[in-house]
């Protein structure tokens, strides 16, 4: 049986497209990605600022991902090694 290593960032993805626009919470976000408050803490930070989500005000964000944006370029951004990450 294969496992979808991208399930979380898909529910994520689809759970956007459908607040596109909609002010929602941290636990929103939480309760429909199934991810944990820091990883959601860290992709806000690393990922999603500013592209993705908005924030208005402590642990509230605006849903802002561009329309254009498909499922496989949201998946492709959220998953790419990070630039200042050094091994």
């Amino acid at each position: 049986m294969s496992r979808d290593k991208y399930a979380k960032a898909r529910r994520a993805f689809n759970y956007f497209c459908h607040k596109s626009g909609d002010t929602v919470s941290l636990d929103e976000i939480i309760e429909n990605t199934g991810w944990a408050r820091s990883s959601v803490r860290t992709y806000y930070n690393k990922k999603w600022a500013g592209y993705i989500l908005e924030l208005v005000e402590p642990n509230m964000y605006e849903v802002c991902m561009p329309s254009e944006l498909d499922e496989e370029e949201f998946i492709a951004h959220h998953s790419q090694i990070d630039d200042d990450i050094k091994y």
